[in-house]
């Protein structure tokens, strides 16, 4: 890594799902800052935080938590710059790793739900960086959510083996459209993203209430269907 340059000639593993613990001396508790990972390199990591209190060339210890497991080492910074929402991203340079940050860049030791949630904060990340307003970027996330929650309670369902008695279509401009008739029933998320509403008048605060009332829609809970 090459001190003000964010790119680096090494693959790096997008990590916007992980989070990071910086400290500059001893792991003392006031010492600790945590930091979301933005990249991971073979030759160093790059994150974000508020704290504007680490300058190039200070040294770092770092641990890496991804679920239940935790890799560290010790870095030493090599740029820092000003990014949105009043945070500082940093990029950092490899002094010693444990054995565990190189598992971290090989694909295979990802599980897929880690692979999607990073792939879903990327997107999710553009999204919002477009939007210009708070009621956009609200609105927004309601529909994403919309969608995730759907597209999961559905891919159970077909895991489970249960047949839908209706075809249902999810999409993040139209939402929730089930049934093929001319007039399908659609569930979408409210312009100004506080709560749901079904074209027949139904509202609801929640996704987990979308899910309760697409449940006893679909009627799944029925013998025989």
């Amino acid at each position: 890594m090459r001190p003000g340059a964010d790119q680096r000639s090494e693959s790096r593993l997008p990590a916007g799902g992980f989070q990071v613990e910086i400290a500059r001396h001893k792991w003392r508790s006031g010492e600790i800052r945590w930091c979301h990972l933005v990249d991971l390199s073979g030759n160093g990591l790059s994150f974000v935080s508020h704290d504007n209190h680490l300058g190039p060339l200070d040294k770092i210890s770092f641990r890496l938590h991804v679920g239940a497991g935790v890799a560290e080492g010790k870095a030493v910074i090599c740029y820092r710059r000003p990014e949105s929402d009043s945070r500082w991203r940093y990029g950092a340079m490899f002094l010693s790793i444990s054995p565990e940050v190189e598992e971290l860049l090989q694909e295979e030791h990802l599980s897929t739900e880690e692979v999607r949630s990073v792939a879903r904060q990327v997107a999710d990340r553009m999204a919002m960086q477009a939007c210009r307003s708070e009621a956009r970027r609200r609105a927004l996330r309601s529909r994403a959510l919309l969608c995730e929650a759907v597209r999961a309670f559905l891919e159970r369902l077909e895991t489970l083996g249960h047949p839908l008695p209706q075809p249902v279509e999810v999409s993040l401009e139209e939402g929730v459209r089930v049934g093929k008739e001319a007039s399908p029933l659609v569930v979408s998320a409210l312009e100004n993203g506080l709560g749901y509403a079904s074209s027949r008048g139904e509202h609801f605060s929640n996704v987990f209430e979308v899910l309760e009332f697409l449940r006893a829609e679909l009627a799944l809970n029925q013998t025989g269907r």
